[in-house]
């Protein structure tokens, strides 16, 4: 939420000077969450077993692949509300 925040307000107040450091951060919140990711199939396949398993990694997965394209949907919307903040507050 942290990283959501801070974009937010880069995108509407452009206060950071370089792109390398939005980059920096994008990269560090790709790591985050891949780490996620990663540890929750892990955590699935050592604390299941058999059909219950096979169950949580498939709710798991589905649930990953309907939280982006939620993400995706919001983004449509979310981004004219960011273009037009940005154009309030332009100096």
């Amino acid at each position: 939420m942290l990283n959501a925040l801070l974009l937010t307000m880069v995108a509407i107040y452009d206060f950071i000077p370089y792109i390398y450091i939005v980059f920096a951060i994008i990269f560090f919140e790709g790591l985050c969450g891949g780490s996620i990711y990663v540890n929750v199939f892990y955590l699935i396949s050592q604390h299941f077993r058999g059909a219950e398993k096979e169950f949580c990694l498939g709710a798991t997965s589905q649930a990953y692949g309907i939280g982006i394209t939620l993400s995706g949907v919001c983004g449509i919307f979310y981004t004219p509300f960011l273009k037009d903040m940005r154009k309030e507050h332009k100096v």
